[in-house]
């Protein structure tokens, strides 16, 4: 049973210090890895593990071409001001081929999971030597995956699957007492800009929507061919799951095959009678 830290309890520097010395007793003389996507929670729990490991601690990013474009450069960049170098792992081809044919959103989640902790950073810990992945699991992430509403991909323990014995490597979780805003606060406490501990899922350069361009690559296809039904050649992303929390409709998954260059803010390129200017609807 986990114990929740709620933000109206939570003393950050007192969390970031317990911490430091729970990160620096289970890894010891060591190397620990961890993944950074340029999330909340993946931001935090890598300056937290650099602020207990320092140099013991290799972070990167693994590429899997389903990210917001350029995210890679503006991480690296990012956390360089920082101090933290970041290390660019390339691995679309193998994501990509472990989605390829599917379609359930379970089954993809599942092909994510497998790829990035088995096949990804089964290497990458192989090669390096270190034994734990430092990971941002957060409360949310076990309360979804264990009532059923949505597999998140980071969580094992809970499920009963131990990831040494499935991965080769022990998992470390530092921020699980926490849901996202006691995450936040640890952030900044932790040294972290704002845009980065406050950043939201979806999250777009400002300057790309002011130019009215959006790019989402995924499975490695180029562009849609224009036709007499979609003269712009966009692509439509079709809603595949939706999960219901905290009484919203939340889109888990979308079924795409294709690059696209759209409108900000567009239902993907339809402009129907009633939707001149093609606004995106919730549905």
């Amino acid at each position: 049973m986990i114990k929740e830290i709620t933000v109206a309890e939570l003393n950050p520097q007192l969390f970031i210090a317990e911490n430091v010395e729970e990160i620096q007793a289970a890894v010891g003389p060591g190397l620990a890895i961890n993944a950074l996507s340029g999330g909340v929670d993946s931001s935090v729990v890598t300056m937290l593990g650099h602020r207990a490991l320092k140099d013991r601690l290799r972070t990167v990013f693994i590429e899997n071409g389903l990210m917001r474009e350029n995210e890679a450069t503006k991480v690296v960049e990012t956390f360089r001001k920082l101090g933290v170098r970041v290390d660019v792992v390339e691995a679309k081809a193998e994501f990509f081929a472990a989605l390829k044919g599917l379609t359930d959103p379970e089954e993809k989640r599942e092909a994510i999971t497998q790829t990035f902790y088995r096949n990804v950073f089964g290497r990458i810990v192989k090669e390096s030597g270190a034994k734990h992945l430092l990971q941002g699991t957060i409360l949310t992430d076990v309360d979804e995956t264990v009532a059923g509403i949505k597999r998140q991909h980071n969580v094992f323990a809970q499920l009963g699957i131990d990831p040494k014995e499935a991965f080769g490597y022990h998992i470390l979780e530092p921020l699980l007492p926490l849901r996202k805003d006691g995450v936040r606060v640890v952030g900044r406490a932790l040294g972290l800009p704002a845009e980065q501990f406050n950043r939201k899922p979806g999250d777009r350069d400002p300057r790309a929507a002011a130019r009215g361009e959006r790019r989402v690559s995924i499975h490695g296809h180029s562009p849609c061919r224009p036709g007499p039904r979609n003269p712009r050649g966009t692509a439509r992303l079709r809603p595949a799951d939706r999960s219901p929390l905290l009484g919203q409709r939340r889109r888990a998954h979308r079924n795409a095959d294709a690059s696209f260059v759209g409108d900000a803010g567009n239902d993907f390129g339809r402009h129907p009678p009633g939707n001149p200017r093609g606004r995106q609807r919730h549905l």
